[in-house]
């Protein structure tokens, strides 16, 4: 009795089911590894955007905090390089194109990786600093870097 009942619901599996539940399960299993993939993929592109701004953004502190030296340096009668470039010589002249070249490599990460809000705060910088206003220059330097920490995710 029990031999006959055993044979009677091994007669009653239902293969078509199984096989497609099995099927289910790995196509499911499929799409949520396709799914963690792509969510690792954009995770692991906003940190490697965040670490290039970063470091785009402190090249550029690095920059303003030089313009900013020289400017207080020349507004204090003291020789800068900048002077220099106004003369005729060709150090001077060197000076000068060094300076250019500098700023174009720090400014072109910036227009790349963005936001446009920082290159904005860094153009306020730099006009600040021409102006020679502490008040304006602190001001500007201030915005930047809240731009640039909102553009970071940084909280304080």
């Amino acid at each position: 009795m029990i031999i006959a009942a055993a044979d009677a619901t091994s007669a009653a599996v239902n293969w078509p089911v199984i096989l497609l539940s099995a099927l289910g399960g790995a196509l499911l299993t499929a799409l949520f590894a396709l799914l963690g993939a792509w969510l690792s993929s954009r995770r692991e592109h906003a940190a490697w955007v965040r670490e290039k701004r970063y470091d785009a953004f402190a090249a550029a502190v690095e920059l303003l905090m030089q313009m900013k030296f020289v400017r207080l340096a020349a507004a204090r009668g003291g020789s800068v390089p900048s002077d220099a470039a106004q003369t005729p010589s060709s150090a001077g002249r060197l000076a000068h194109e060094n300076t250019n070249d500098r700023v174009a490599a720090v400014m072109a990460p910036l227009g790349v990786l963005g936001p446009d809000s920082i290159q904005a705060a860094i153009e306020d910088v730099t006009r600040a600093i021409v102006s020679g206003s502490p008040t304006e220059i602190q001001r500007a330097e201030a915005l930047f870097v809240d731009k640039a920490r909102s553009a970071l995710g940084i909280k304080d």
